[in-house]
Formats: C-alpha cells, sequence, structure tokens
C-alpha cells in the first residue's frame, strides 16, 4: 500500500477508539508478559552473580602470595563490574514493565476504561453476528475479531482505512478480494455502532 498522510475523520470516532482500546489489551497482554520474563530473567542472573560473589569472597584462606592476592582481587573487581552491570538491567527490565503497564492503561482509559471497553467488546460482537452474514467470526483467525467473508480483513481494518481518509476506489484498488458491497456494510456498521456508543 502506498504511504497516505492520515487524516482521521469524526465518522468512527467511538468506535475506532474502542478498537485501539480493544487491541491495547491484547497487545498490553502480550507485551507486559514479556516484561515481565525479561525482569525475572535479569533478576534470576543477578542472584547467581550475587551467589558467585559470595563462594569467591569466602575462599580467600588459601591465597599465599601478595600477586595471587592482587590478582583475586582484580578477578573480583572485574566480578563486581558484572554484577552491577546485571543490576542495572534488571532494575532497567522492572522499569520497563511499569512503562508498558502505564502506556496501556492510558491507551484504554481513552476509551473509557477497561469496564467499558469490555462493554463495547460485547455490544460489538452481538452486533456484528446479527448484522451482516458477511462478517464472519473464527476464533483462530485474527483473535476472533469479526472479519470480511472469511478472509483476514477485519472490520475494524476497514473502518480505519475509511477513516482515514481513503476513498472506495482506493481500498479496493489496495484490496481487489474486497468488493463494493463489503466497504458499504462495513461504514454503515460504523455508523451504527456510533450511535448505540454515544448512547453508553
Amino acid at each position: 500500500m502506498s504511504e497516505r498522510e492520515y487524516v482521521k475523520s469524526h465518522e468512527f470516532d467511538r468506535v475506532l477508539a474502542f478498537c485501539w482500546a480493544e487491541q491495547a489489551i491484547y497487545s498490553g497482554a502480550y507485551w507486559l508478559h514479556n516484561s515481565q520474563k525479561n525482569a525475572k530473567r535479569a533478576a534470576d542472573r543477578l542472584a547467581e552473580d550475587l551467589d558467585r560473589l559470595i563462594g569467591r569472597d569466602s575462599d580467600r584462606e588459601d591465597r599465599t602470595g601478595f600477586l595471587e592476592e592482587r590478582g583475586r582481587a582484580l578477578e573480583i573487581a572485574g566480578v563486581y563490574d558484572q554484577f552491577l552491570q546485571n543490576h542495572a538491567e534488571a532494575l532497567e527490565a522492572l522499569l520497563q514493565l511499569g512503562r508498558d503497564a502505564e502506556a496501556e492503561r492510558k491507551k484504554i482509559d481513552t476509551a473509557g476504561g477497561l469496564k467499558c471497553v469490555l462493554e463495547k467488546h460485547r455490544m460489538f460482537m452481538e452486533a456484528a453476528r446479527e448484522f451482516s452474514p458477511i462478517f464472519t467470526i473464527e476464533d483462530d483467525k485474527r483473535f476472533g475479531k469479526p472479519c470480511i467473508r472469511g478472509m483476514r480483513m477485519t472490520i475494524q481494518d476497514v473502518l480505519e482505512y475509511q477513516s482515514s481518509g481513503m476513498t472506495d476506489e482506493e481500498i479496493l484498488d489496495d484490496f481487489p478480494d474486497l468488493t463494493q458491497e463489503d466497504l458499504d456494510v462495513c461504514r454503515t456498521f460504523g455508523l451504527y455502532m456510533e450511535e448505540q456508543f454515544k448512547k453508553m
């Protein structure tokens, strides 16, 4: 698809805000899980380094000379440098975990908070099931989001293209598997859901 300047219209504001917040829940869970794993790995590495340091410090009694003592001191200093580096990495991993959680929380808050997003999700899914037979829902396709005629193109995808300033001709040119009927039904559905969300 060619580069286009994003010019958001007002038509689907609430619908797209919900869709983006819903996506934040999916992606947020994934990224937070990864951040937690990274933080745990860094903490485990830190604990292992600390165990090694304690073991090396307790082994000093067998030193036999000035050079050997100096060598051990230099070796321990090197280990301490690595220990401090790992400590810094562990702290950064924990800080990133907090930043990820805060970023995803803000996305969800823009759509009214988690409770509101979940209620909109219920409304959106129920409406999509009843609105038109061109909307298909498969658990193993696009995280179970309503798609167009079994394709991997979701209602959200089409609404975003329509709201970005793309004409129907441009969308159909970029995605030849779509039809004008698909675009008309998605636009009508988006306007319908916009009105439903206004009532909340």
